[in-house]
């Protein structure tokens, strides 16, 4: 489990200069994806579970005719947790990839959770849990 704070939601927040505690428009959803989400994970992989399935929802509901993309509207402490796991999972990716040879990693949903297939040459459930633990801080994980 990932420890997001509501700290660290208010720090993202200042980063990107984001005043409005309440709601962020399209544009500005659109702006703090691809800074976020470059070198990052891909947001079509990630839009599909959890709250980004939720963001893409709110972002894509355009049943009334006469809505602009501007007036769409997306909940601002909802999205930047999420950022905040988007960010998490591409550093644990990172990490492990760079700690067994040969690794692929493939992310799969299921309900609230998120299960991670890891396949590499020197992988074993010691190793890897060693692994987690000894960087459980720095990944902010649980």
């Amino acid at each position: 489990m990932f420890k997001i704070t509501s700290e660290d939601i208010n720090k993202v927040m200042e980063q990107v200069n984001c005043t409005n505690d309440n709601k962020l428009n399209l544009e500005q959803i659109e702006i703090i994806l691809k800074e976020f989400t470059r070198n990052q994970l891909d947001w079509n992989k990630v839009r599909q579970f959890g709250n980004g399935k939720i963001i893409d929802e709110q972002i894509n509901n355009r049943d009334n005719a006469n809505l602009i993309e501007s007036s769409v509207m997306v909940d601002s402490m909802l999205f930047f947790e999420f950022i905040l796991v988007i960010r998490q999972i591409s550093r644990l990716i990172s990490m492990l990839k760079s700690q067994f040879t040969s690794c692929k990693i493939e992310m799969e949903n299921i309900g609230q959770f998120l299960r991670f297939n890891i396949q590499a040459d020197n992988v074993s459930c010691a190793t890897l849990f060693n692994i987690l633990e000894s960087n459980k801080d720095n990944l902010m994980i649980n």
